[in-house]
């Protein structure tokens, strides 16, 4: 927020900022975040001396008491706010007109389906301070995916295998595996996902499941929270693609352990003329995508699962196309 505070909001002043809202997530039942937490919003109100407006939620994780004790005002009213935060696209018929909006809009790459938010927008006159567009020096952004989206991707992924599997009729030991936003903490989540490794080590899983092979692309943020999920799994082992594909062949395996196996790198792209090649650069991959394509589709039928924890763009190489998803 202090990135706003030094910013001319269109024909206002940066002393004309005298109130902040915060939304309720109104777009989506399930969505349960908020975009900044009363631990931040105390430094806020102190350092720019706003007041603060907040939306009352049934679905917000935070209880609207920690706001209360900010000296918040509980109102479903923004109009008296000069800008108003929160995170997912706002509903058309929710914008009010002359204010500054802070939200992920989905609009900075002309995507179709949020033109008319777009349009909306400009009608009302309104500024939008889009968080995909917040930079740091080196123009890497600053408010992206992080650590929770692979945490809430990962679990999302065992309960949707779970529901696929008993769709099937069969039975597997992540029947007790459930939807992010049905934990009420991450403690919890971990608690089950131990108690499958557990079942797992003690019973096995069925031999139409054997091996058990987890697939995650990338290193990075997202990446990292996939790890700290599975890392609550203790019936797990780590190959890399090479290993992988050398125990599929030798039948190293046993039905006592899943196994997470990180693609990054040169495992993700190769290129189509010499895939051997040794050296793998993104600078040169990002000029010239159209030159690489990626071994992925060659991994997928030794995998269970797949968890893309990587960005992607329409011009590089598919991982899954809906061929391989047969």
């Amino acid at each position: 927020f202090s990135v706003l505070l030094r910013f001319p909001l269109g024909m206002a002043t940066v002393s004309s900022i005298k109130t902040i809202g915060l939304r309720h997530e109104s777009k989506s039942e399930h969505e349960r975040r908020c975009a900044l937490v009363p631990s931040d919003l105390k430094d806020v109100l102190q350092d720019s001396g706003c007041s603060l407006v907040v939306q009352p939620s049934e679905t917000r994780c935070l209880p609207i008491k920690d706001f209360e004790d900010l000296g918040a005002k509980v109102s479903a009213d923004m109009s008296d706010c000069d800008v108003i935060m929160g995170i997912k696209e706002v509903p058309k018929n929710e914008l009010l007109a002359n204010k500054t909006y802070c939200f992920f809009s989905h609009v900075i790459k002309g995507q179709p389906y949020n033109m008319p938010l777009l349009q909306k927008l400009l009608d009302l006159k309104t500024n939008l301070f889009d968080y995909e567009k917040l930079v740091n020096e080196r123009g890497q952004r600053v408010v992206a995916f992080g650590k929770q989206a692979g945490q809430c991707g990962t679990l999302n992924g065992f309960n949707s295998l779970n529901l696929r599997l008993a769709a099937l009729g069969k039975e597997n030991p992540f029947d007790i595996c459930k939807q992010a936003k049905e934990y009420p903490n991450l403690a919890t989540a971990k608690a089950d996902l131990t108690a499958v490794g557990q079942k797992i080590m003690a019973n096995g899983l069925p031999k139409d499941m054997v091996p058990f092979v987890v697939g995650v692309s990338g290193k990075g943020n997202v990446a990292s929270g996939v790890f700290d999920v599975m890392s609550a799994l203790p019936c797990l082992k780590e190959w890399t693609p090479a290993e992988m594909q050398a125990n599929m062949a030798s039948g190293s395996y046993d039905d006592k352990s899943i196994y997470m196996v990180v693609i990054d790198g040169g495992d993700l792209y190769e290129l189509k003329e010499n895939p051997n090649a040794s050296e793998f650069t993104f600078q040169a991959f990002g000029e010239a995508p159209e030159k690489y394509t990626s071994p992925i589709p060659r991994f997928l039928p030794s995998m269970t699962m797949f968890i893309n924890a990587v960005f992607w763009r329409n011009e590089w190489p598919k991982f899954i196309t809906q061929v391989h998803s047969h």
